[in-house]
């Protein structure tokens, strides 16, 4: 089979044969293991704290007022957004909460993708020197697939569509851009999609040349990251706790029960979380019908990998971040 017809092989709405669908996985893996690389990043980081519009000023610089913001659109819960540039990074800083409820302040930013996870660990040290009442509201957590063949990233998308189980997930959702037709593959706060560097990035989006990988990245909120003991932005500096927040997350599933569609047969959905979910409503305890698909534990592997690796990178010793504002 020619690498131009493996998403034949991984199409969930016809029945296929066993075999060429482990052919087909086990080629697209070889292929991706020979030309390609999995890296651990934190995409956008969000926190918030006790300071308002003079505080923030005094501490790191006047920020400018973004006319074109509208709270109904992006942040509801705040008046005004303002933005600055601290040390080479462009800072999001939202003010005057609509009540008492919430937060003085709201602030977010993207590390530049320069910045390593000691460098970044550096630059949030100097972070919390200058606002250390911050406590941290969000984190993205994103796994890097890189490859330069766009044929590869379009059918490992179709490959971890097809067996990719996240648990305690219902939501799943399909999102397709009208320009370019990447797709984004969403199960509840993590998402799968492809793209390119943030400096190839226009508006929303990227041309189709500037696409060099496929994203797997999960939101984690206040809540979520409290139970990894990360509370304030000194918690986060002594680790961000990748490894042990998302090893048990990315789990590559298939039906055991002959009852149930093998991964071979014809689903009634697009992909294994639908269909789990499909099933679950009228089938008790799912869960017990479901095993690992082992043709994909070296695949898995190779993400836990880059998440103990950021871990550890992240506490490399790194000259003091020079945080300039």
């Amino acid at each position: 089979m020619k690498l131009e017809e493996i998403e034949t092989g991984l199409n969930l709405k016809e029945n296929r044969e066993e075999k060429e669908v482990l052919k087909v996985v086990k080629q697209l893996l070889k292929t991706l293991q020979k030309g390609g690389k999995v890296q651990g990043r934190l995409h956008k980081l969000s926190f918030s704290g006790g300071y308002g519009f003079q505080e923030i000023g005094s501490e790191l610089g006047h920020p400018f007022l973004d006319d074109s913001f509208q709270p109904g659109k992006r942040m509801p819960n705040y008046r005004k957004k303002y933005l600055i540039w601290v040390g080479g990074v462009l800072f999001v800083i939202f003010l005057e909460p609509i009540s008492h409820f919430f937060p003085d302040c709201y602030l977010e930013f993207a590390p530049p993708e320069s910045m390593g996870p000691s460098k970044l660990r550096a630059f949030l040290s100097g972070l919390d020197r200058t606002l250390p009442k911050l406590k941290v509201s969000r984190i993205e957590y994103a796994l890097d697939i890189f490859h330069p063949n766009p044929i590869v990233r379009k059918n490992l998308y179709g490959l971890i569509k097809a067996f990719l189980s996240i648990p305690y997930q219902r939501k799943v959702e399909v999102i397709e851009n009208g320009e370019t037709h990447a797709r984004t593959f969403m199960i509840g706060r993590t998402k799968i999609y492809e793209r390119g560097s943030d400096k190839d990035k226009k508006d929303q989006s990227w041309y189709p040349e500037d696409l060099d990988r496929l994203r797997i990245e999960h939101t984690s909120n206040r809540v979520q990251l409290m139970r990894r003991r990360i509370n304030k932005l000194n918690d986060l500096l002594k680790s961000p706790r990748f490894f042990e927040s998302h090893k048990d997350r990315y789990n590559f599933k298939h039906f055991r029960s002959s009852k149930l569609p093998q991964f071979f047969e014809k689903y009634n959905t697009n992909s294994f979380q639908e269909e789990r979910e499909y099933y679950r409503k009228t089938i008790k305890n799912i869960y017990q019908y479901i095993k690992a698909f082992k043709p994909l534990d070296g695949f898995r592997k190779r993400l836990v990998e880059a998440m103990e690796q950021f871990d550890k990178d992240w506490k490399k010793e790194e000259e003091i971040y020079l945080f300039n504002v």
